[in-house]
């Protein structure tokens, strides 16, 4: 599944047509994934993250945020913070 999911998210990157059809799943993906899985995954799919796709994707993972232990959650700050200056 992660490898799956990294790959689509580079797939999503490349092209906007691309993008357009996979970004709606990806934070998707994460919404419902375990919470151990959430951390590694978003930092896969934050390739895929641009403009028109980076509130969703931002929310998803703050709505993530209360179901990480301490080190998880670190994770996941530092890819908002990424997230946030695209």
């Amino acid at each position: 599944m992660d490898r799956g999911i990294e790959t689509l998210a580079k797939v999503a990157s490349v092209r906007e047509e691309y993008r357009r059809e996979l970004c709606p799943y990806l934070p998707g993906h994460l919404a419902k994934c375990r919470p151990k899985d959430v951390p590694q995954r978003a930092e896969k799919v934050l390739v895929a993250v641009d403009g028109e796709n980076k509130e969703a994707f931002i929310e998803v993972v703050e709505k993530r945020m209360g179901d990480m232990k301490p080190s998880q959650e670190r994770r996941l700050r530092r890819v908002l913070r990424e997230a946030e200056g695209r």
